[in-house]
């Protein structure tokens, strides 16, 4: 694709309409929402009327190409949405142009959310939002959502706000999973019940340390944009990036305390099993310390050379097995009295 091509010539040179659609919205006003055909969208823009959020599907390559070529974005944003890094990012440029990458929770086609981190890339300009991802995303459907039902979202920056409180959302609940697995663990744990426990604590522990280093560069992340811009942004969106960071220190609290009730949880599993392997250990010394004696003596008394004792007695066989079982006999009464100590 060339650079400085228009929506229609890349409709044309990709044979779809807009390459990678998946929908677009646009907001009067008063914040109320309709629902726009892709062909709509450039008109839309340019008439001026309200704001317009278009969202992508990167999965589609050709979107890429509208990215490159025709987004009416700055080129810091075009090359945040084309290159290949994933890592969270917030960033505003000096004409207040809001670009980065938000983390969220995948969504299954069953419309069931998982555990899993994808994300979401998005730029923010004064009529315009343009977002996109590469997986259905969690946060963002049930933003969509809350615009069909009826929603206002004024300006760009609330309904960017709005999908980062629904990945809050999704997060409180995969903690509050998680922190009742954990329950379950701790309770089997204290009554000593049979089963090793490390191959539920492992993926807990995992997942827990997975979002929290996610919630952690976000929160920082935000901080950082409000603090660090704090004449050049708007009130509203400043005070709006504060509520983001104070909710989202909260979860990762939340979860950097799940992640350590699991370390204590596979520190105690563990010292469980090292208890109960040095307790076979300690049966399995004892029964060879038992066996030592006799072994010993059978061992001698099968060598089959002269002057052994017992060698011609007629009861010779029961005085030997009689020596064997007093050998074992004492054995066991020394270790008793050396573990009594």
């Amino acid at each position: 694709m060339e650079a400085g091509m228009n929506w229609k010539q890349i409709a044309a040179a990709t044979g779809e309409p807009f390459p990678g659609f998946i929908w677009a919205y646009r907001f009067r006003g008063d914040g109320i929402a309709e629902r726009l055909n892709p062909e709509a969208i450039e008109s839309v823009l340019q008439a001026g009327d309200g704001w317009v959020w278009l969202h992508l599907n990167l999965a589609n390559v050709r979107a890429l190409d509208w990215l490159q070529s025709a987004a009416p974005i700055p080129d810091e944003a075009r090359t945040l949405f084309l290159q290949v890094d994933e890592h969270q990012t917030l960033q505003v440029t000096d004409d207040g142009v809001i670009f980065g990458i938000f983390s969220d929770l995948k969504q299954e086609f069953n419309e069931k959310s998982t555990e899993d981190i994808a994300k979401l890339r998005f730029c923010v300009t004064e009529n315009f939002m343009v977002s996109a991802r590469r997986a259905p995303l969690k946060a963002v459907e049930e933003t969509r959502r809350l615009i069909e039902d009826g929603r206002r979202f004024p300006s760009a920056v609330t309904l960017l706000e709005a999908i980062v409180l629904r990945f809050c959302d999704g997060v409180a609940k995969v903690a509050r999973g998680l922190s009742t697995s954990l329950d379950r663990i701790e309770d089997r744990v204290v009554l000593a019940d049979e089963g090793d426990e490390r191959v539920a604590i492992g993926p807990l522990r995992r997942t827990a340390l997975r979002i929290h280093r996610q919630l952690q560069h976000l929160a920082i992340l935000f901080h950082d944009f409000a603090e660090e811009n704090d004449t050049a942004l708007p009130e509203d969106t400043r005070l709006a990036a504060a509520r983001i960071e104070r909710r989202l220190s909260a979860l990762d609290n939340d979860m950097r305390d799940i992640h350590e009730r699991a370390r204590v949880v596979s520190d105690e599993v563990a010292s469980k099993l090292a208890q109960q392997a040095n307790r076979n250990l300690s049966v399995l010394s004892l029964l060879t310390a038992l066996f030592v004696p006799p072994t010993l003596m059978t061992g001698v008394w099968g060598m089959n050379i002269t002057n052994l004792p017992f060698k011609d007695a007629d009861n010779g066989l029961w005085a030997v097995l009689g020596i064997c079982l007093t050998s074992t006999v004492l054995v066991f009464a020394v270790w008793k009295f050396l573990t009594r100590r």
